[in-house]
């Protein structure tokens, strides 16, 4: 059985390397960054893809035709590898992004959240990496394209992760398997003007989220079935002259429920106004009331019977 196994993935090394070798042969020689002796492997493997019609022909063992010993092949392979790294370092990108989220509470003390997001990308795929405020690894993992499928292979979300997707007719599916974990199965597309997604189809406990604008009236639905109980959340939003009005509903698995609201609109130089009211099951109130410019947002927040509390916020994307 390991010996079938090591044939499969040898053949799935192999395939995968004649794709890119298909691709990237113009690119390379085109700007010389390759040894000599590398030329005629890629040239062998374009003319063979040409003769074949695709690469679910291609039989490995053709190259010992070629009287290369496999130890030698190997020596090529990494070659090339290096090669094609060299090629493509002056056409890479860096891209810098994140959200950076800072409060000061009414008694003085400041907490602060980051994502700091670096996205490094070449013609033939890319690597993401993704800080905290610790100066901690969160999200590190490479993306490419292989025949239409996007693959990620890494840690996201501090979780060791496989992915594949592709989109079909405007509908996404996403096969994903963590590892230690169950694989999922994600579809996500529009039908009949109503976006759906589906987390972890073939499972019971499926997460379905429904959303859709009617008549100027936004609204989101989520519903999972799990074994300690039904989850639901309800949004809906619309804007009445100047005004934005919101409401939401939200229920969690142990019964426990939560309705609120809440009404907002810009007031000139002071910025955007938004008051708003949550009432949980036990009857307990929160009462809010925010003031926003800009990237600064002032807030007070009142619990129950407790005194509210003013803090500000800052919020900063980029």
């Amino acid at each position: 059985m390991f010996f079938v196994k090591f044939l499969i993935f040898n053949n799935i090394l192999y395939r995968t390397f004649t794709l890119m070798s298909r691709n990237i042969f113009k690119h390379l020689i085109g700007h010389r960054k390759i040894l000599l002796d590398i030329q005629p492997y890629l040239r062998y493997n374009i003319d063979y893809w040409n003769e074949n019609f695709g690469i679910g022909k291609v039989d490995p063992n053709i190259y010992l035709r070629l009287n290369v010993k496999r130890g030698q092949f190997m020596k090529k392979l990494l070659m090339a590898a290096a090669a094609v790294a060299l090629s493509t370092s002056a056409y890479a990108t860096v891209n810098i992004s994140g959200d950076y989220e800072g409060t000061l509470t009414q008694a003085g003390v400041y907490s602060q959240t980051l994502d700091l997001k670096l996205v490094g990308s070449t013609p033939f795929g890319s690597v993401t990496t993704i800080f905290d405020e610790t100066n901690t690894i969160t999200d590190l993992y490479a993306t490419a394209k292989l025949r239409g499928v996007d693959l990620t292979l890494g840690t996201v979300e501090s979780v060791s992760t496989i992915k594949a997707s592709t989109t079909v007719g405007g509908i996404t599916i996403t096969m994903s398997k963590p590892s230690g974990g169950k694989e999922s199965l994600d579809v996500k597309g529009k039908f009949g003007g109503i976006d759906v997604t589906v987390e972890d189809l073939t499972r019971s406990d499926r997460e379905l989220t429904v959303g859709t604008t009617v008549a100027g009236i936004t609204s989101t639905v989520g519903y999972q079935k799990t074994t300690a109980g039904t989850v639901l959340d309800i949004d809906a939003s619309t804007k009445v002259g100047g005004f934005t009005l919101a409401l939401e509903h939200d229920k969690a698995a142990d019964d426990t429920t939560s309705n609120g609201g809440s009404i907002s609109m810009p007031l000139g130089l002071a910025g955007t106004v938004k008051g708003g009211i949550s009432i949980a099951s036990t009857d307990v109130k929160t009462y809010t009331l925010e003031v926003t410019q800009g990237i600064l947002t002032g807030k007070w927040e009142k619990v129950g019977d407790a005194d509210g509390v003013i803090s500000a916020i800052a919020k900063i994307s980029f």
